[in-house]
């Protein structure tokens, strides 16, 4: 009997310590929330890209197994390169634009019909890129669209947003600029996240190529006051300042992107990494 006494305590004390492993990763797992790294430290030159192919119109999956997909247009594709360094490296989205045309690339979450940000957790977007070359104009950040069907506004039902840290023009970003071929735009005030001022603008597309074809649709952009090229975008604090004023209605993604209009240059990603995050982050920058 005093032997069957060890071997229980033996076997229960096995089973106390299994289950708090089992625990411990179970929370992990769940939590989302990793040791973060800061981007900022992330500047080693990447290699060995994968060529990425688009593969008609809309989002495409990456050739290897990743939580993001990636989306491409350019008015001339033999002009355009975008090459992705693997989920392995560089945060897991890195990727590398190259063009002397009109390029618009970009990679990350896609939900296609998704819902509301609110049924998802705190989005983060931690880069560090460089970029050389030229261009007569366009915008780096986090990109993305949402449709509201149940708008009040016709306008309002398919919505195009951008949060800019970076862009293609030598004075500070603002609404003259971001209105080229749009009409109605209004300036919606400013607000902080990550250290910095954001400043909000509103505007109208009319008949413009969309994911839903030719549209009249409403643009948001959340302008950084002082470009960076390096940091973390807090991407579910834009979406609570925009509430303010817009409903997005359902999400259809939420990437990383460069846009150009032009020129001849390339943004070479050292680091991309796009989480999902029970809890909110403190601004680090």
């Amino acid at each position: 009997m005093k032997n069957l006494s060890v071997i229980f305590k033996i076997l229960f004390l096995a089973f106390v310590l299994s289950f708090a492993m089992l625990s411990c990763v179970i929370n992990k797992d769940d939590s989302n929330d990793g040791e973060w790294i800061d981007p900022a430290t992330q500047t080693a030159q990447l290699t060995n890209g994968i060529v990425l192919t688009r593969s008609g119109g809309g989002n495409n999956a990456l050739p290897k197994k990743s939580p993001y997909s990636f989306e491409m247009y350019a008015n001339d594709y033999s002009k355009v390169k975008m090459t992705w360094y693997g989920p392995d490296q560089g945060g897991g989205g890195a990727f590398k634009a190259e063009w002397s045309a009109y390029f618009l690339a970009r990679l990350g979450y896609y939900w296609g019909n998704g819902g509301p940000y609110t049924n998802y957790k705190n989005i983060y977007a931690d880069y560090n890129f460089k970029r050389s070359g030229t261009s007569p104009g366009g915008f780096i950040g986090v990109y993305g669209w949402s449709r509201n069907p149940s708008a009040s506004k016709d306008v309002e039902k398919l919505i195009e947003y951008y949060i800019v840290d970076d862009w293609f023009y030598s004075t500070q970003l603002d609404g003259s600029q971001i209105g080229q071929g749009a009409s109605n735009v209004v300036e919606r005030g400013s607000f902080s996240v990550d250290g910095a001022a954001y400043k909000m603008y509103t505007a109208q597309r009319t008949n413009e190529p969309s994911i839903d074809g030719t549209k009249t649709f409403t643009q948001i952009f959340s302008v950084r006051q002082g470009k960076r090229t390096c940091g973390t975008i807090s991407v579910t604090e834009h979406f609570k300042a925009w509430s303010k004023f817009i409903t997005l209605g359902n999400m259809y993604e939420a990437k990383f992107k460069v846009e150009t209009f032009g020129g001849t240059g390339s943004l070479d990603l050292t680091y991309l990494y796009l989480a999902q995050e029970d809890k909110q982050r403190i601004a680090n920058e």
